[in-house]
């Protein structure tokens, strides 16, 4: 093994006359490292987008979401959120109502979600943070208050300064009329302010206080779900097992922040690893240099081939230096990309060297390295380079076995 190492080692950069086999193993060297740091800087900006964006929205969806497990509400929620409230991995926890509804404001309609929540619910979800506009107020002396996604707020035209003109909620009673149908209700809210976290988020919901939104679903004493503040330093997955235990005798279901948002990080892990396999395929079109040199090599050594078979080396031995050269060229090109990428990764988190257009949240493209992404990076470079090395590696092993053949 160690003369097979060493013979690889001394073939990488081949014999000093053969200067077209030193350049084409630098080239190899030099496509395996642009080829690394490509991967790892792509699979980076995924995962600064999936974190963005999971930061974003974990201003509005809590640690854990304890949810029925059937129907739509839960049954004596107040007293579940104080039994929660007594577990040592809880901080808070919050009763929400919701619903869809019909919104109005002045003569513009539009669908979307109303959600009341408790007075413990700023303790559990930051959405005081989120604000663009107006104050985080549910009640006041007039009556009832709504702060509003900035999406709803736009299609319908909402001022918060204009204190006015009520923002109207319409939805169907539960009891049937003479007619057997079920009439409108409606009830009205003050625009006090308007929140920004996410498209999706902004697009559809109205908060408001609990006891406004239990009125209107004729649903006093019930929820929707209640959300959960999980205590440092436990994770929110290590919350959620916890309490999983815990309520494991009640019809409920306990969700992580991940499974809430459980398509959105599919989304993006589909997207992610479709990026990387194409990456990948260029990758292997890059490792065909590696076949050239390999090629070359066999090519230019085929008598001290020959003189390693009559001194004993076997043929497995032949074939397992080139496959060690392939490989030494890949973990070489590894390393080169792996330090040029976290070099590039270090200056684009200290200077923002991409910038993204105005509008965006941020002003850069946001990066995330993970250490994980570096060893399946690792990995695919090396079964590339062993793959490419396997061809002209075999075709050294069939070669004449003495140099007398050779002549």
């Amino acid at each position: 093994m160690r003369v097979t190492l060493w013979l690889a080692i001394k073939y990488l950069w081949g014999q000093k006359s053969a200067h077209v086999i030193r350049i084409m193993s630098l080239l190899s060297i030099i496509g395996v490292a642009m080829g690394t740091m490509s991967l790892l800087l792509v699979l980076a900006v995924f995962n600064g987008f999936e974190d963005l964006l999971a930061q974003m929205v974990s201003r509005f969806n809590p640690d854990v979401k304890v949810l029925p497990a059937s129907g739509k509400f839960l049954d004596r929620p107040f007293a579940l959120a104080d039994s929660l409230r007594l577990s040592e991995v809880v901080t808070d926890a919050s009763v929400v109502i919701e619903e869809v509804a019909l919104f109005r404001y002045r003569d513009r309609l539009q669908f979307g979600m109303i959600k009341g929540v408790d007075t413990h619910y700023l303790h559990v979800n930051a959405m005081d943070s989120a604000l663009v506009d107006g104050r985080f107020v549910l009640r006041g002396s007039r009556g009832s208050y709504a702060v509003i996604g900035a999406g709803i707020a736009s299609r319908l035209g909402v001022d918060v300064d204009n204190s006015l003109v009520p923002l109207g909620v319409h939805m169907p009673s539960r009891k049937r009329n003479i007619m057997g149908t079920h009439a409108l209700k409606t009830r009205y809210l003050f625009p006090a302010g308007v929140f920004s976290i996410q498209h999706d988020v902004d697009a559809q919901y109205v908060l408001t206080n609990y006891e406004f939104v239990s009125r209107l679903l004729e649903r006093s004493g019930r929820a929707s779900a209640i959300e959960v503040k999980v205590s440092p330093p436990y994770t929110p997955e290590e919350g959620a097992a916890v309490l999983r235990r815990t309520l494991s005798s009640q019809d409920v279901e306990v969700l992580d922040r991940r499974r809430q948002d459980e398509a959105f990080y599919k989304i993006m892990n589909i997207e992610k690893w479709l990026f990387y396999v194409l990456f990948v395929l260029i990758l292997i079109l890059v490792t065909f240099n590696i076949v050239g040199v390999l090629w070359m090599m066999v090519l230019s050594k085929r008598r001290d081939i020959a003189i390693l078979r009559a001194m004993g080396f076997k043929r497995t031995d032949i074939r397992n230096v080139f496959i060690t050269k392939g490989v030494l060229i890949s973990v070489l090109g590894w390393i080169v990309g792996v330090v040029l990428g976290l070099l590039f990764y270090w200056i684009h988190k200290r200077y923002g060297l991409i910038q993204i257009p105005e509008g965006f949240v941020v002003d850069s493209y946001p990066m995330s390295f993970r250490w994980g992404d570096l060893g399946v990076v690792g990995m695919t470079v090396l079964a590339l380079g062993t793959l490419a090395s396997i061809l002209p590696a075999m075709r050294a092993m069939d070669l004449p076995t003495t140099a007398r053949e050779e002549r």
